[in-house]
């Protein structure tokens, strides 16, 4: 009994002392304050995010407003020689020179592959052809019993009787 009481006022000791106390105090003085600036950070990034997709909100509809108008001030044969024009930049652009056959060093395939390490195109997958001819041989059963039809397997039991 006097080992536990000596150990209860062990314990006592520990939890009331001025240094235990202050030590707590400081612990739950700087876990507020850690959550403070924690809270606060939290609620500037929602701010900027929300000001950052406003903005690009208002940016977008307004080039996407101006660039309509602009092409609609297009007469017709200017609108078909700028989409011909945009059109084959994007195809050197991405694939190289689709008339001659060659790729350009600097289309964005060539770009991918380099950035992956890749040098080699994979090969190209064979055509599935058009009619395909199947062997419909079958061998024969070795066991004919096995190959009977339900009727006759359920019409007889393994005792021989009939089931009718």
């Amino acid at each position: 009994m006097s080992k536990l009481k000596q150990q209860f006022k062990t314990v006592n000791q520990l939890l009331f002392s001025p240094e235990t106390g202050q030590t707590y105090r400081q612990a739950v003085q700087l876990s507020g304050k850690i959550l403070r600036e924690f809270a606060q950070l939290i609620w500037l990034v929602l701010c900027f995010m929300l000001l950052i997709s406003f903005w690009g909100g208002r940016y977008a509809g307004q080039a996407s407003y101006n660039l309509r108008q602009w092409y609609t001030n297009l007469d017709s044969q200017e609108r078909q020689d700028l989409l011909s024009v945009v059109w084959g930049s994007l195809q050197a652009l991405v694939v190289g020179n689709p008339d001659s056959g060659e790729t350009s060093s600097g289309s964005l395939i060539d770009l991918a592959k380099s950035q992956l390490g890749i040098t080699q195109d994979p090969p190209a997958l064979q055509p599935i052809p058009s009619t395909v001819t199947v062997d419909a041989t079958t061998a024969e059963d070795e066991n004919p019993a096995a190959a009977a039809s339900p009727t006759e397997s359920a019409a007889t039991t393994t005792d021989g009787a009939s089931d009718a």
